[in-house]
């Protein structure tokens, strides 16, 4: 890995957060893994999804769609690993 701060330990997490997510059917709606962060001020409410898999691992890859999530998780696993 090229970053300096990440362990051992860290980045053989993110390597089998990557491969379990690889391997998912890519349907979130039903996934147990599914997570929703909200958030609310005044007069609006603020959410995002994020796959817990990748929360496990040390990572929260914020999607605005529920069809991105895993897209959005692939992606930031593989640039952290890089």
């Amino acid at each position: 890995m090229s970053r300096l701060w990440t362990t051992k330990k860290q980045e053989n997490k993110a390597k089998i957060a990557l491969r379990i997510i690889k391997a998912c059917n890519g349907d979130c709606k039903k996934c147990e893994h599914f997570r929703m962060a909200t958030s609310s001020r005044v007069l609006s409410i603020f959410y995002a999804m994020y796959c817990g898999i990748a929360d496990e691992a040390g990572y929260i890859p914020y999607s605005n769609t529920i069809a991105g999530i895993r897209d959005c998780a692939i992606e930031c696993l593989e640039f952290e690993l890089s």
